[in-house]
């Protein structure tokens, strides 16, 4: 269940004539053609059809779960005392995140108050802030998009109903989840003295219509990280003619062999209306909610009633 971006690369170029049986492209024309892969790839994305490594997330949410790839200075200790044995290493403007509190705060930053000392300090405003920002899933890629989300009753996972934004401001939060909306958005995040080292951080938000935390499911497709032309695509074999088709309708178009172009836009096309059958297949979408559950719904919603005050 794996595609090399090398010898599909080099597949492609053979397809379209641009080298020979048995010869290799150089180093330029393989970056170029990388570039039009990744093209390739985000197009496929943005119309749902690359469906792999579906992964579960399970965390207890009251207003919303996140979901953002952590910069390299924000790091995690298990304590004060571990984070001050190595502070040495740390650089001024690092962001820490203790799973023990310290004095009553999770989060500090690495500071200095003079040239070549380094201090570790929190304050109550920055605790609320990273509170908010820290996300509660830390990932290698932004999710490529979110399959379901599910509350927990009893022993199974009850499906909740997508929503927008606009719907779940319009009502009061109160009970538990039954909606939920996912947007992404950027944070700008300032570390304490030292806003020259401020950065924007994006993360994928899903916020939920409850006033009441419980245990949710979140159900999603990890995304796919940017590529090199050594590594590994690690997905389906069944997408290796879809990508090879669209990388040579690239091609052709980055070389102007528009006399080939057609035919490789053609097969592309195939090869789109074949794996979206593949997936209305595999995943029919089916909507299960609260009202349409299990005959017990109503004797675990009675501890906390949905949407109750």
């Amino acid at each position: 269940m794996s595609i090399q971006v090398n010898s599909l690369i080099q597949h492609a170029f053979q397809r379209c004539s641009l080298v020979g049986d048995g010869q290799v492209a150089d180093g330029t024309k393989t970056r170029a053609a990388l570039q039009d892969l990744k093209s390739v790839i985000a197009k496929l994305n943005e119309q749902n059809l690359i469906l792999s490594d579906v992964k579960c997330a399970d965390t207890t949410a009251r207003d919303f779960i996140t979901f953002a790839v952590l910069p390299e200075n924000w790091k995690t200790f298990n304590n004060y005392e571990t984070a001050e044995l190595v502070l040495d290493n740390l650089n001024v403007g690092d962001i820490l995140k203790f799973k023990e509190p310290h004095e009553g705060k999770h989060f500090y930053c690495v500071v200095s108050f003079t040239l070549g000392e380094k201090s570790i300090i929190s304050s109550d405003e920055f605790e609320k802030k990273m509170q908010d920002y820290w996300p509660t899933f830390a990932v290698k890629e932004l999710p490529d998009r979110v399959l379901g989300v599910g509350r927990k009753i009893a022993n199974r996972y009850i499906q909740l109903a997508p929503a927008t934004k606009m719907r779940i401001d319009s009502f009061l939060k109160c009970g538990l989840a039954s909606e939920y909306c996912i947007e992404t958005e950027n944070i700008y995040v300032e570390p304490i003295m030292h806003q020259e080292f401020a950065q924007t951080v994006q993360r994928l938000k899903i916020e939920l219509n409850a006033g009441t935390a419980a245990p949710i499911r979140v159900t999603y497709l990890e995304g796919i990280p940017d590529i090199e032309i050594d590594d590994t695509l690690y997905v389906s074999n069944m997408y290796e003619n879809l990508l090879e088709d669209g990388l040579c309708a690239e091609l052709c178009l980055r070389y102007k062999l528009m006399d080939l172009k057609d035919t490789f836009e053609e097969e592309f096309a195939n090869s789109i209306r074949l794996i979206k059958r593949v997936n209305q297949a595999n995943r029919p979408q089916q909507y299960d909610f609260i009202e349409k559950g299990s005959y017990m719904d109503n004797y675990y919603n009675g501890f906390c009633p949905a949407q109750w005050g």
